[in-house]
Order: structure tokens, then sequence, then C-alpha cells
């Protein structure tokens, strides 16, 4: 895995203040060097560097495209380049801005702002070509004086190489032009059980506590709108002895919270990626707790929450995206701030990914209707490295520093846990028909110190248990009904006004 260093590479390429000249036209080094990364990692340039020639960044072709992975060739006899990759071919010729791109049978022709020219032996192009006809995102960095370029395709690809059944997750629908309905569940349980506990907590010196949620469901997709319904059992009739053995009394006295709970979930979603909610479980859950007003105020109408309120900044363009990682992609790419260092970081965050879901942790076992099992059981310690991974690179991207001596605590915890995670996906004809995550997570005895004790120091063990699977099958248009967007709303930005 690429380590966090490359984060730490502020400096990449250094050029000096020269002018060099070429058929009568002047192309000026910058006073700041100009550096160039690709998803995150620094283009060395060994005998050029790119420039500026009237306000446009020029860049050595060759470098960039070795970088991402295609073959370059010069004819000095026609002056022509062309660089290759599989299906992908692009020719251009020097001193003339047009060049050619070729995908399979599809071929277009690109016209650049400045054609190509040879500076000092070398072929130099406008970085925004580059771009253009690798489909690849630029930014451009005026404080670093950076060129970025970000290649979502080569994340991909890696995971498509090294992580099968990461790929398989990401390649599930977000959207899809064909119809499909199905049914979900999930169950998780938190587990606890208290050794040594004083008798002024009113509680056995051994007691087990349990919070369950338990969930189930169905969704339809009829082409157009997705719509879910869902039943969400809770029990939280163990937050009164939680409060107790921690010596926090009178926190869970009222029994409206410290109980059984049914809260149904009516949901859609339409084309626009509005959500609608209703749920009158929630609602009588709401005027228990003294959120009356609010109650009152929804009534029977849906919640309505755009896509708007849910994610801050400006928002992808989705129209196109049919699986997760589409979305991933658009929002990589809709990104026009992502520079470098950031860029390290999405780079560090895949590997990671990998790692977890690792082909050498995949099995795959036909069975005898033709279809297949894939099977992943991930190995305690590549959980222990993966959860300290995502620790350090979380830290890293919210700007804070990274506490060391925290990082080795929960090493620790997690080095004396029993972990367990498997995943299992049935596929029909290389699509996934059932998917189920199964989640276990046990702690070592912990200390805990409710506010008296006495005698031997009061222990907790927590148990984490989590399952979720779903299953899609055909829409059948006998069983499967179409819905319409509610009309009769109210929106969450209505509800932020009620006093």
């Amino acid at each position: 895995m690429k380590k966090l260093i490359s984060l730490l590479i502020t400096s990449l390429l250094l050029v000096t203040c020269t002018g060099v000249f070429a058929e009568d036209e002047m192309y000026v080094y910058t006073p700041k060097h100009i550096t160039v990364t690709y998803n995150g990692d620094p283009i060395i340039f060994p005998d050029a560097h790119p420039i500026m020639q009237n306000s446009r960044t020029l860049v050595p072709i060759r470098a960039i495209m070795e970088r991402a992975n295609l073959n370059v060739d010069y004819s000095s006899e026609t002056k022509t380049i062309t660089a290759t990759q599989g299906a992908l071919s692009i020719t251009m010729t020097i001193d003339n801005p047009e060049a050619t791109i070729t995908k399979g049978e599809n071929s277009r022709t690109v016209t650049m702002d400045v054609a190509p020219a040879i500076i000092n032996g070398r072929t130099y192009v406008p970085v925004r070509f580059v771009s253009e006809c690798l489909d690849i995102n630029v930014n451009w960095n005026a404080l670093a004086n950076e060129v970025v370029l970000i290649d979502p395709a080569e994340w991909k690809r890696e995971i498509e190489t090294r992580a099968k059944m990461l790929n398989v997750l990401l390649d599930m629908p977000f959207a899809s032009d064909t119809a499909y309905a199905g049914n979900f569940s999930g169950l998780m349980q938190l587990g606890y059980i208290f050794k040594n506990l004083p008798a002024e907590t009113g509680l056995a010196p051994k007691t087990t506590a349990c919070l369950d949620y338990n969930l189930t469901g169905t969704n339809v997709y009829d082409g157009n709108i997705f719509t879910a319904y869902a039943v969400l059992d809770i029990d939280l009739s163990a937050l009164k002895t939680l409060s107790a053995a921690k010596g926090e009394a009178d926190i869970f006295t009222f029994d409206e919270i410290a109980t059984k709970h049914k809260i149904d979930l009516d949901m859609l979603m339409d084309e626009e990626w509005n959500l609608y909610i209703k749920s009158n479980g929630l609602l009588s859950l709401m005027e228990k707790t003294g959120q009356e007003a609010y109650a009152k105020a929804i009534g029977s109408r849906y919640i309505k929450i755009s896509l708007n309120d849910m994610i801050e900044g400006e928002l992808p363009d989705m129209s196109a995206c049919k699986t997760y990682w589409d979305v991933f992609a658009a929002s990589v790419r809709a990104d026009n701030m992502l520079y470098t260092q950031s860029a390290a970081l999405l780079d560090d965050m895949v590997d990671t990914y990998i790692d977890r879901f690792s082909n050498d942790s995949l099995k795959i076992t036909e069975r005898y209707n033709g279809t297949h099992f894939w099977s992943m059981n991930v190995s305690q310690q590549d959980m222990t490295d993966f959860k300290l991974d995502m620790a350090r690179l979380t830290a890293i991207s919210s700007g804070e520093p990274v506490d060391e001596g925290a990082l080795a605590e929960q090493k620790k915890e997690l080095d004396s846990a029993k972990v367990k995670n498997v995943i299992t996906v049935l596929m029909e004809n290389d699509v996934p028909a059932k998917v189920e995550f199964t989640d276990f997570y046990e702690t070592g005895d912990e200390p805990i110190a409710p506010t008296v004790s006495t005698g031997k120091m009061p222990t907790v063990q927590k148990t984490n248990k989590l399952n979720f699977g779903a299953s899609i099958r055909k829409f059948n248009s006998y069983k499967d009904k179409k819905t319409e967007v509610p009309k009769d709303v109210i929106t969450l930005d209505e509800l932020k006004q009620i006093q």
C-alpha cells in the first residue's frame, strides 16, 4: 500500500526562470515552479518541465501519457505522435492543433488551443488536451502552482484486479434502467456483560444488558420511482440497566424511551433524487418525547428531503450514474478544488479498501444451478490494520493531527478483542442476486468507574453484532405496483421554522 509519506510532498520539481525560443514564439517559465501530479503522485520530467505560453499551461506529453500507462511513439518523418492503450489511440501532429482520438470503432477530432510543439527535443501540448483525450480531471492550484490530474478510472482498474468483491459491491445499481423488486433485513445487537458491580448500583454483581434493533422491509423500483416500506423494531429496555451499572442514575427514568418501539418507514425517491418519508411510529415517539409541535406540523404528510439537504457543497450531475462507483467518480470529477494532498489521501483510502477486500480473502464456489457463491472472511489482523489505517486517514482528512497515543490504545483494544467480518454474495449471471454482511466485535473486560464502587474493579465486556442482507428479483407487474410522487409534503426548511 502506498505510504502516507506521499502526503508530505510539497515541492516536486524545480525549474529555472529562462526563455526558450522556437519558431519565433517565446515560451517563458513562470517565476514559481510548475509541478504536475497524477492521483497524488508527482510526475517526474527527467529533462523537460511544464511551461506557460499565453496563459496556457503546456506539458511534456510523453511523461504524462506513460504515467497513464499508454505507449508513446514518434515518427520523425511525419512529425506524428501516437499514444495507444488497448482500444484507445491518440494521434497528433507537430504544429497541427487537430488531434484524433479513437476508442474502438468510434473516432473523433479535437482541436487544441495551442498546437503541439517541439521544445528542446520534447513534445509539448496543452494540459487541457491531456484531460480531454484521457477523460481525466485537471485542476489548477494557483497558490501552489501545480497541475493536478485525477483519474478515477485508474482506481477502478486497481479495484477490478486486486479486490473483486469490492468491485462487485461498487458496481451494484445505484440507479437502474431496469425495473426490479426485492427485500432486505437487518439485525444489530449491542450486548453488555457487567462484572463486579457494587451493591450500591442496585444490580447483581454480574449483570447483562442488550439493546436490539431489527429491520425488515421490501423495495420496488418501477422504472422511474424507487419505493421502500420497512418496520424497525427497537428494544431500548436495557438503557435503565446501563445507566445504573455506570452510576448514571436518573438519566433514563422515563418509560417513553427505555422501552420497546415499533417504527414504520414509508419511503420514496423520485427521479430528481428527492427523498420522501412518512412514519406513524416516529410521530408517536415524537409526541412522547416533547416534540408535539413537530409531530402536529407533519401530521399525515410526507417529509421531503432533497439531496442538497443531506449533502454539503455543490452536487455532481448524477443523471448518468447507474452504480455506486459512478456516484463516487462523479463526485470526484465535480470537485475542482481537489488538489494534490487530497488526491493523495483519496489514493491511500482506495488502497486501504483494496487491502481490506483483498482477493486473498475471497472464495468463489460454483453451485449446481450455475450460480456462484462468493464469500469473504476477513482475518482479525486485516480488520485491525483496516480500522487503524482508516482512523489515521480520517484524522488527516479532517485536518487534525494524528494522535499516535490514541491509535496505540485503539490497537491494544483491537488486539484483545474478538473480531469477525464475513461478506457473502450470491451471483446469478455475474450479477449480485443476494448480498449479506455480518460483523461481530467483542471486547475484553474494560474497567468502568461508577460513582460508587468497592472491592474488585467493575468491568464491562461489550459485544456488537451486525447482520444485513438484501436480495432483488425482476419487476413483476402483477405483484409490484407503480407509485406516484406524494404531493402533500412538508420540507426540512419548513420544519426548521417551527419553534
